[in-house]
């Protein structure tokens, strides 16, 4: 047998397992484990394969009112995205969440989300921008004993998008005011070519790149 028979015949046997898991947590309101044991499940749940049956689950999980089942939505979110092309149906489900404020560790996961370009995702990026340095000042959260910075985190995954397009979609129009207010700038122009000059770059030369590339 092809070794590569071998590793999707191992997937497809544990996939019923990973499938019960995920509807499991989505039929939860609040996660009745210790944050410790949940993460160490979410964490042996990511590395495995999922299929486009998981993903209603995956948006179930998404939608709870609890941080931590919210926070471990977003990571299998990001997960499935590896093997599934479910950005649309998933999209909904992450601009529900940034609605409203959101719990850091929420925030830091969607973060990683985020940080691939391919999906567009606008709606949330929207929203997000709507509570852009905001956290909640009420009810319960996740607690760890780990300092974060996920707005930081995401001013930078900003600074990142501006620089691998040419001219500005929907999308990076939405965080444009957040960077502006960040570098003290006016318009995408000036301040995509602000970021290019502080990284280093001739604005003119790698947007003659960007330009030619396919």
């Amino acid at each position: 047998m092809n070794p590569y028979e071998i590793i999707d015949a191992w997937h497809a046997r544990v996939h019923n397992a990973v499938n019960d898991a995920l509807a499991y947590l989505a039929s939860l309101e609040a996660t009745p484990f210790s944050d410790g044991i949940l993460g160490e499940w979410i964490d042996a749940m990511v590395a495995m394969r999922f299929t486009a049956d998981d993903v209603p689950l995956i948006v179930r999980i998404i939608d709870k009112t609890d941080p931590h089942l919210q926070e471990a939505g977003v990571r299998l979110a990001r997960a499935a995205l590896r093997t599934v092309d479910a950005a649309a149906e998933l999209e909904p489900a992450l601009a529900r969440l940034v609605s409203r404020e959101i719990d850091p560790w929420v925030l830091e996961a969607l973060v990683d989300v985020l940080a691939d370009t391919r999906y567009e995702l606008t709606p949330v990026y929207q929203g997000l921008a709507q509570i852009h340095g905001k956290f909640p000042t009420s009810g319960w959260g996740i607690l760890r004993n780990r300092a974060i910075q996920p707005w930081r985190r995401l001013v930078q995954v900003y600074l990142q998008h501006a620089i691998q397009v040419v001219r500005p979609r929907e999308r990076d129009l939405a965080y444009l005011p957040i960077l502006e207010r960040e570098l003290g700038t006016r318009g995408w122009e000036v301040t995509q070519r602000h970021i290019l000059t502080s990284m280093g770059f001739d604005p003119d030369e790698h947007l003659r790149l960007l330009r030619g590339r396919p």
